[in-house]
């Protein structure tokens, strides 16, 4: 197998390939696919408008929405929910004065077949979610205050709830004179489930057994009197929540591996902004897990906040606020991230129409395309899932990648659209991926434990962006079978070069922009470690912020250097070098730009 280590291919690749990860699980549409999507309407903004679900097809490389058609007659859809296997879609529903649960079965071109209801157990249904698996459907009543179970069978058709709970308390404020569930969502590992109470001020937590569908109380999250939870998201590496509060305007970050901490709190109208008179809707995490959503409505404010989740690459979870940005619509009482993660689509309760925004793939921005399709009074919008990858040449038509067969090398270049760790759990899963070569492509905690979790690569590239993380690297030491690996950071010294060492097939390491910070050099204590771990190293490059005397004996022990590369190094070091390497090439180098 001949590697090139230092010269990914010359190819450039379409701006806008696909690739997403939703829930979890690694999602792939082809670029010519267009996606299927349902659309709960009615209410108070369409009241002469067929009340139902809605079914319309959004272009992924365009952005382009079909004018959504009449699917199914349902009145007052409150919400959606869609089984994760996609073939069937489920309803809240207001039918002969009752709260009810409707079933239906996904059929071509997009069309419904009611399969059965049964009783939400409450009043007022509005919010219902799956479980992981499709096996259980999860219902919070707003008006009274209760929350069910209800089994889903083989066939989609629901089963009475043998699991009702009933909150109970009350808050400080005239809306919350008593509980007010207003959503429900099963953790990522599918064994809790966490109900945001608008009139308790509380996340009451629940556990949850598949076996039987049943809940039992297991905790609970006390946000600030007065703060209204409404909806909730997880992190994509299920370690953390984050919570919107509607009356109070922001997004509460829960610790879910430590006791259920509430660790940062943050507006989504700015801290400057009077929050009276407006209320938060809706909240939603973007595929690759960098981004937060949230929706703002109410005095003419109609508003999008964006917020960056530093998750992963520092281990936690705070957000910072980047960006408030008009929704163009009247009322935004939800909005949806389709499966590529790279269009938001906002429902315009009052409006009558869904906007459309592009998704910046670095930053996670927004900006208004300009794109408005009508719709009578939409409420929620499920997207069909789309199918999983059965290769790595499907990823790299996907993920607007290469892949070359014949050598098992995937190249990706940038970020767009993003590559998410489950992209990266799959990828190295199979057994004929051998060099993966991530240019301009930044790596987070989540994505490097994927990578960690590598059995048969034999090359690693990442360059151009910053993994300088102890954390990161202490992952990428866990490949064993690497034999070459490159990475570009700017910020570690010694100790990312002692963690690197414990690869023992390693016969190339390089170290682009490294070593720069003078307070965390390459020293001669670096060097040793490579001559001490790695005899066998043929090619090494690295940037060396200060050249002295005690590097020479130790790049003197690495006899079978075939090539040295140092950044930044003086003719007249280099030549001493040389000089106790006189069977490898000495190079001094600015800089290593590999070009795509």
């Amino acid at each position: 197998m001949k590697h090139c280590l230092f010269a990914p291919p010359k190819r450039s690749f379409p701006a806008r390939s696909l690739g997403a990860v939703l829930a979890g699980l690694v999602l792939v549409v082809a670029p010519a696919d267009a996606l299927d999507l349902y659309i709960a309407t009615g209410g108070k903004g369409a009241p002469d408008a067929p009340s139902g679900i809605y079914h319309a097809r959004l272009d992924p490389e365009t952005g382009k929405l079909t004018p959504p058609q009449l699917a199914a007659e349902v009145a007052h859809p409150a919400f959606l929910a869609m089984a994760p296997n996609g073939r069937f879609l489920f309803s809240a529903a207001a039918e002969d004065g009752e709260s009810r649960l409707v079933s239906f079965a996904i059929g071509e071109g997009g069309s419904l077949r009611r399969i059965n209801t049964q009783p939400s157990e409450g009043v007022v249904p509005c919010h219902l979610q799956t479980d992981r698996t499709g096996s259980a459907l999860f219902v919070a009543n707003f008006r009274d205050g209760k929350i069910a179970a209800l089994r889903i069978k083989e066939d989609g058709s629901l089963e009475p709830s043998q699991s009702v709970h009933q909150h109970a308390g009350s808050s400080i404020l005239p809306r919350q004179e008593g509980p007010h569930p207003h959503s429900i969502y099963p953790s990522p590992d599918n064994r809790r489930v966490f109900v945001p109470d608008l009139g308790l001020d509380k996340v009451l937590v629940y556990g949850f057994d598949p076996a039987r569908t049943t809940l039992k109380p297991a905790g609970e999250v006390v946000l600030p009197p007065g703060s209204g939870p409404r909806h909730l998201n997880f992190s994509t590496d299920g370690k953390h929540a984050f919570v919107l509060s509607e009356i109070g305007l922001t997004v509460s970050v829960i610790d879910l591996k430590d006791g259920l901490r509430i660790t940062q709190t943050i507006s989504t109208v700015g801290e400057k902004s009077e929050p009276s008179g407006r209320s938060a809707s809706e909240i939603r995490v973007h595929p690759s897990g960098q981004f937060v959503y949230a929706a703002n409505r109410g005095k003419g404010d109609d508003s999008i906040a964006v917020f960056r989740a530093a998750i992963g690459h520092l281990n936690n979870a705070a957000l910072e606020r980047l960006q408030i940005v008009p929704a163009e619509v009247r009322v935004p009482r939800s909005f949806q991230i389709d499966p590529t993660g790279r269009w938001l689509l906002v429902c315009g309760q009052e409006s009558n129409d869904i906007a459309i925004f592009a998704i910046e793939p670095v930053t996670g921005t927004l900006t208004f395309t300009g794109k408005k399709v009508a719709s009578p009074s939409p409420i929620s919008i499920e997207f069909l899932p789309v199918s999983k990858p059965t290769s790595p040449a499907m990823y790299a038509k996907a993920l607007g990648g290469s892949w070359n067969a014949s050598t098992g090398r995937f190249y990706k270049d940038g970020n767009n659209p993003p590559i998410t760790a489950g992209h990266i759990a799959e990828l190295v899963a199979f057994p004929e991926v051998k060099i993966l070569h991530f240019n301009g492509v930044p790596i987070h905690l989540d994505q490097a434990k994927a990578l960690g979790q590598a059995k048969h690569l034999e090359e690693l590239l990442i360059v151009h962006v910053d993994v300088g993380d102890s954390a990161l690297l202490s992952e990428f030491a866990k490949i064993k079978t690497l034999k070459h690996i490159h990475v570009g950071s700017s910020n570690f010294g010694d100790d990312g070069v002692v963690i690197l060492t414990a690869l023992p097939r390693l016969t190339t390491l390089a170290l682009s922009h490294t070593g720069f910070d003078p307070k965390n050099p390459i020293t001669a204590k670096g060097l040793k470690a490579v001559a001490d771990h790695l005899p066998d190293l043929e090619q090494f490059y690295l940037n060396l912020h200060r050249m002295e005397d005690d590097m020479i004996p130790q790049l003197a022990r690495l006899q079978k250097l075939r090539s040295l590369s140092i950044e930044k190094i003086d003719d007249a070091f280099r030549e001493r070098i040389q000089k106790v390497l006189p069977n490898a090439k000495v190079m001094a180098r600015r800089g290593l730009n590999p070009k795509p």
